[in-house]
């Protein structure tokens, strides 16, 4: 399932050089619910694979952990910052729960991807907003418009 993409900002016309590093910033937002039984957050580890308009470059699979701190609780946003290879312009994000279990719901609400330059410029910024499950072992596909 895809989100639904409310915001696509990209810039074009930018390069890089070998060995730059860019800067990545994840914001996702866990669903929350009035159940007072059913907790949509999780502990389980969650990854995030990002593809560029370079070669069909892929970064690694990211694991979206802040130490010492209890991500994905409900209702609340957790921002993850890195520092990565160019991937250019952004096309498409795979975020995944690879141990989740079927009784354990991880329902995503909002996703926000920037990625910014080794300048500091902003390259792209992109909003995804819908609710997906990433309970037992699923992914959820966020593309470019």
């Amino acid at each position: 399932m895809y989100f639904q993409s409310v915001l696509f900002i990209a810039i074009t016309g930018f390069s890089f050089t070998r060995g730059e590093l860019w800067k990545y910033v994840v914001s996702i937002t866990t669903a929350s619910t009035l159940w007072p039984f059913i907790d949509l957050g999780t502990d389980d580890d969650i990854y995030i694979t990002m593809n560029g308009n370079w070669n069909t470059l892929t970064l690694p699979k990211f694991l979206l952990d802040n130490k010492n701190h209890d991500d994905f609780q409900e209702g609340h946003t957790d921002v993850f910052i890195w520092n990565d290879e160019p991937i250019g312009r952004f096309s498409l994000a795979e975020l995944c729960n690879e141990e989740g279990t079927d009784d354990d719901p991880f329902v995503v609400k909002k996703v926000e991807i920037k990625i910014f330059n080794s300048n500091g410029s902003k390259i792209t910024h992109v909003v995804f907003k819908g609710k997906y499950d990433l309970g037992w072992k699923h992914c959820a596909y966020l593309k470019a418009p």
